[in-house]
């Protein structure tokens, strides 16, 4: 089942930063598009089960980046 949701964490440092997280999340079995939107703080990612948001938060977490919710 397909899901899309927004992880909202602190703005990232850099163009560079940002590039690495959607990198990394794009990587990841199940996750099918990721993509910052207008604002650096949100994440935007379209996934697949078994892929889940806590997975995707843990994930960006792990790359130094915080979580806001």
């Amino acid at each position: 089942m397909k899901q899309t949701k927004t992880i909202y964490l602190e703005p990232v440092k850099d163009q560079t930063e940002g590039e690495h997280i959607e990198t990394t999340l794009t990587h990841l079995i199940g996750a099918d598009r990721v993509a910052f939107n207008d604002n650096p703080d949100e994440i935007e990612i379209e996934f697949d089960t078994p892929m889940n948001l806590n997975t995707l938060e843990k994930t960006v977490y792990d790359l130094g980046c915080t979580v806001l919710y």
